[in-house]
């Protein structure tokens, strides 16, 4: 039997500025390495923070925070900072 919980989480959502203008620039072997350097720096650092990576969907990535009090919605905006700056 599955039994729904309700819990306070935060979701991560990201993806790259002007994607698809680099896109258009690279070809298709640089876009996906491109692509791969992102992913494992931004996976280490939102696993450093606590997060969970649930999806890569294009060039966005969506992870989920685990409830206040184990760095949530702070872990979320550290990573995000770290990200910006990788």
């Amino acid at each position: 039997n599955l039994e729904a919980q309700r819990r306070e989480v935060t979701v991560f959502f990201s993806d790259i500025r002007g994607f698809t203008t680099l896109s258009e620039q690279h070809s298709p072997e640089e876009l996906f390495s491109t692509l791969n350097e992102f992913y494992e720096g931004a996976d280490s650092h939102l696993r450093e923070m606590g997060g969970q990576v649930q999806k890569f969907i294009g060039d966005a990535i969506y992870a989920v925070f685990p409830p206040p009090g184990r760095r949530g919605a702070q872990g979320a905006v550290i990573a995000a900072m770290r990200i910006m700056n990788f």
